[in-house]
């Protein structure tokens, strides 16, 4: 599992309850943890007459497929409070209709940030193409205030995420005293 979730991990690059971005971990979401997914192929396999492995391991990846929806990236201290406690872990709410590089809601405690495009890795991808993108700020009293992103810094190894939630304005405590409710960041295309 460490290996197919290690490029995922790098690419949220940030817990996804805290924002932390260091010591990230590759957490089975509740409703989808290994041990569910083990059981479940094993009676699709009948291992009453032996089981393929090379096929059960194809099965089992698959069976993780999207990796958004089967896990969560997490800092260790997270990562300890979700698995010993229902009521931290109810507090992530599983949207199975988004198809974004986080199809995660979250209560007050971090900024949702969007992305168009909505995958993260296609995100960068355009971003390093163009150098620009435009930040969307959204506070709770209506307020929608346009920013530039002159990307002309961002590299191949900086992270989309932690660059938008490291700055000032978005970090814990600063975006709700600003009253922020939302971040959309998206790619500008000179014409």
């Amino acid at each position: 599992v460490q290996v197919f979730t290690k490029n995922h991990k790098a690419t949220v690059a940030a817990c996804q309850h805290c924002g932390a971005n260091n010591n990230l971990e590759s957490a089975h979401i509740h409703n989808r943890t290994r041990k569910q997914i083990v059981d479940i192929l094993l009676v699709e396999n009948n291992p009453e007459n032996g089981i393929n492995l090379k096929s059960f391991e194809t099965q089992f990846r698959l069976a993780h497929d999207p990796l958004e929806k089967a896990f969560l990236i997490l800092c260790h201290s997270c990562h300890t409070k979700y698995d010993s406690n229902s009521a931290y872990s109810q507090r992530v709410i599983i949207d199975s209709d988004t198809n974004t590089d986080s199809a995660l809601k979250y209560s007050k405690d971090i900024l949702p940030i969007t992305l168009e495009p909505s995958v993260v890795t296609e995100f960068k991808r355009q971003l390093l193409l163009y150098k620009q993108a435009e930040i969307i700020t959204y506070y709770n009293d209506g307020r929608k205030i346009s920013r530039p992103w002159n990307a002309s810094q961002f590299s191949a190894r900086s992270n989309v995420m932690g660059n938008l939630r490291s700055r000032p304005e978005f970090r814990p405590a600063a975006w709700q005293k600003a009253g922020i409710v939302k971040v959309h960041a998206r790619i500008c295309v000179d014409a």
